[in-house]
């Protein structure tokens, strides 16, 4: 079984973020985020709370054992969805707003 920090460097990874951009979302720097993978330091549970908004699975960084929901979706339409820029971004919430919406007769 994996350890906490491995863990957390594969859920990062997954997401396709650096050190520094991961940490940023969990509200630290490059060099806690490098502590928290390496086992040098644990990460409290505001850090925990940050990184879940942006789909790290936390029960599996904590326990070893994923949720049950398709996490493997979600990590891959975010590590997509962290490779466009600003615009990109844009074009794809106008389209899933359409697909939500029910707006061109597709169904939800």
């Amino acid at each position: 079984m994996t350890d906490f920090g491995t863990r957390l460097r594969d859920e990062r990874i997954k997401l396709g973020l650096s050190q520094t951009e991961f940490g940023g979302h969990g509200g630290v720097r490059k060099n806690t985020q490098s502590k928290y993978e390496t086992n040098e330091r644990a990460p409290d549970a505001l850090y925990l709370a940050k990184v879940a908004k942006i789909g790290v699975d936390v029960q599996y960084v904590l326990t070893g054992e994923p949720r049950a929901e398709a996490n493997e979706d979600v990590a891959e339409l975010l590590a997509h969805w962290n490779r466009l820029n600003g615009a990109q971004r844009s074009i794809l919430m106008m389209l899933i707003t359409e697909l939500t919406t029910n707006q061109n007769g597709f169904n939800k």
